[in-house]
């Protein structure tokens, strides 16, 4: 089974937990999306893995209109009842791949990405597509959990994520996203990073994570995780919730 087949496999079978996820919905974290743009209203826009669309929702009342691209038929079929109940209507939801942006190039005044990148296959192809449809002048923003600048905390947490949800790929580094964006000709001009905080149960529920991994991601977050690891993912020893790094990369393709 290839990685794109394991997304559709295990996100449209979690379709409706996405569509309710406190963490996907969170308006301060919509709003920090937004604020980076730094929108003037009339801009077209390319979420890439739009999921089940807050984050193309949150863009659409503020710009002319936008578009959410996603694998699964089944999430864009979520985010489009909540656009129904919201009554947006300049949002188009489409089937397709981040990493083969199925748009002509130029086409887009800002592409957003959120917590989704870390499921591409070929990331860095990602970006290069995101770039290609971007017009001169264009911003690309993207906010997805990052790894940690040391080894071992940067291979802890990707082996937590992977052991949780199978499709996840990894996690990068603020400094290898800036590589990634540069690479594809975009120039960075914001980055920053936080911890967001996972309620553990919540996690794996959305995750569809399997009772032995569960098991096993409890044992990985709790009092006998590395010091450094209990104080870097900020772990609750107890109900086994941590912080997630995140972090935030904007940049602008040459006029």
């Amino acid at each position: 089974m290839d990685n794109n087949q394991a997304i559709q496999n295990r996100f449209g079978e979690s379709a409706d937990l996405y569509a309710k996820s406190g963490v996907h919905s969170d308006p301060d974290d919509l709003r920090r999306m937004t604020a980076a743009a730094q929108l003037v209203g009339n801009e077209r826009v390319l979420d890439l893995g739009t999921g089940t669309a807050h984050t193309a929702l949150a863009f659409a009342p503020l710009v002319a209109d936008v578009v959410g691209l996603d694998l699964t038929q089944e999430m864009l079929d979520a985010g489009g009842r909540l656009a129904r109940e919201r009554g947006i209507d300049n949002l188009d939801l489409k089937l397709g791949d981040a990493e083969a942006i199925p748009f002509e190039n130029e086409s887009f005044d800002l592409v957003v990405a959120r917590q989704c990148p870390h499921h591409f296959a070929d990331v860095a192809l990602a970006v290069r597509e995101a770039a290609r449809v971007l017009r001169p002048g264009g911003r690309l923003l993207i906010l997805d959990s990052i790894s940690l600048p040391n080894a071992k905390l940067d291979t802890f947490m990707n082996a937590v994520e992977i052991l949780r949800d199978p499709s996840h790929v990894r996690n990068y580094s603020l400094a290898q996203w800036k590589s990634f964006f540069e690479d594809a000709g975009i120039v960075v001009r914001v980055q920053h990073d936080w911890l967001l905080r996972l309620e553990f149960e919540d996690w794996t529920k959305r995750g569809g994570t399997a009772a032995p991994a569960v098991a096993q991601l409890r044992a990985m977050l709790s009092s006998d995780a590395p010091s450094e690891v209990l104080e870097a993912y900020a772990i609750d020893r107890v109900s086994h919730d941590f912080g997630l790094p995140v972090g935030l990369t904007e940049g602008q393709k040459p006029a």
